[in-house]
């Protein structure tokens, strides 16, 4: 008997090299937006069902069953917006083959690696990015099938081979998903899985790169205000023109009018928010919703304040700086502090167009509280964003 591996080899090989160079010029490239320095990995296991169709020629053999269990292992990166790269090991199971004489196994294996074209995101260009939510994607790769026969002589013509597969993916914020996929290895074996996925990155504590490297110098170039509804930005070294017919008075000389200034005092060249106090660096109304780096209304009212004086301010890079209070584990708070300072970078990026150059995101989790964590008041500082200007 000849066992049938792969038929019709460098056709497939044409199609596989023309669709892998098709996806990969027209994906985007990753974004440090999306990715840290090392990207996004997963793993997976899934379990399903397989079909073996063994090609019996001339043997005197007929399939008698060509259905077993399958099981698949993967590992894989995520590299841009729409493209991932894995490699896989999947069991096939065994197809059963009989002849008036004799009876037997031929098992499947087979281990190799795919390019993965995600084609249709649920939640947008961000979700897509991030893999969050429902998504549908195809694959192409190349792959080594091994056997092992029980009771039957067979031949393994052409080991290598080219697979193919489509599959949907639904993935949670945590980096957990589900994923129920179709992998075919060519003519002869195919397996349906319904697969666990876990996405994890190796990120330290460190600024993520979304610019080289910073050396955080304070300078009071520009001034932010809080985040509220009726907040204005004041620049205390560019002050609003003065208008001929209203008189006003600026005791402190901050910028900021004595009727509207509640600290009318403030020493010479000390940066100030619209009330005219000090300013901290911390964004008040950056908020997000609970346990998650979506902003909320208020959130993103408070940050087009800042791009209005981003814009003004040309010549400022800033990096961006989130945290958290001790609730929960730190690890987790670790990652969604980075995750809340990535998301307001991206917002000053896709909404006020401003050049990622400029900026830089670090999560410094709970490791840095203003006050005692003990209280609800402490908890409430503790979860902040603050700027800084570097050069």
């Amino acid at each position: 008997m000849t066992l049938r591996i792969r038929k019709s080899f460098s056709s497939n090989l044409a199609l596989a090299c023309t669709v892998a160079i098709t996806a990969t010029c027209w994906a985007p490239d990753a974004s440090a937006l999306d990715f840290d320095v090392n990207g996004n990995y997963y793993g997976g296991v899934g379990f399903g069902s397989s079909g073996i169709e063994p090609v019996v020629n001339e043997s005197g053999y007929s399939v008698t069953d060509s259905s077993d269990s399958g099981i698949q292992l993967f590992l894989g990166r995520d590299i841009s917006r729409r493209m991932s790269v894995e490699g896989y090991f999947s069991d096939m199971g065994a197809a059963e083959l009989s002849n008036d004489v004799n009876n037997g196994r031929i098992n499947y294996s087979t281990i190799g690696a795919s390019g993965l074209l995600y084609l249709i995101g649920a939640g947008g260009a961000d979700a897509l990015a991030s893999r969050r939510g429902f998504n549908i994607y195809a694959r192409v790769g190349f792959g080594r099938l091994s056997n092992e026969g029980s009771g039957i002589p067979f031949n393994r013509v052409n080991d290598w081979h080219v697979s193919s597969g489509l599959g949907a993916e639904y993935n949670l914020k945590n980096g957990f998903g589900v994923r129920a996929e179709f992998h075919n290895f060519d003519s002869d074996a195919r397996v349906v899985t319904l697969n666990l996925v876990k996405r994890f990155s190796f990120r330290g504590s460190k600024e993520i790169p979304l610019m080289e490297a910073l050396d955080e110098k304070p300078e009071p170039t520009f001034t932010i205000a809080d985040g509220s509804a009726d907040s204005e930005l004041v620049d205390a070294e560019d002050k609003p023109a003065e208008q001929p017919t209203v008189a006003r008075k600026d005791s402190d000389d901050d910028g900021v009018d004595d009727k509207d200034d509640l600290c009318n005092s403030t020493a010479a060249g000390v940066r100030v928010d619209v009330s005219g106090c000090a300013f901290t660096g911390v964004l008040e109304g950056v908020n997000f919703t609970t346990a998650s780096a979506d902003l909320t209304q208020d959130g993103t009212r408070a940050l087009d304040k800042v791009i209005i004086e981003l814009k003004k301010n040309a010549e400022v890079k800033i990096s961006v700086q989130a945290h958290t209070d001790n609730r929960g584990a730190a690890a987790g708070n670790m990652d969604l502090s980075r995750k809340r300072a990535e998301t307001v970078v991206r917002y000053l990026v896709d909404v006020g167009g401003i050049d990622l150059g400029r900026m830089a995101a670090i999560g410094y989790g709970e490791s840095r509280p203003r006050q005692s964590n003990r209280t609800a008041q402490g908890r409430t500082a503790n979860r902040r964003v603050e700027i800084k200007i570097v050069k």
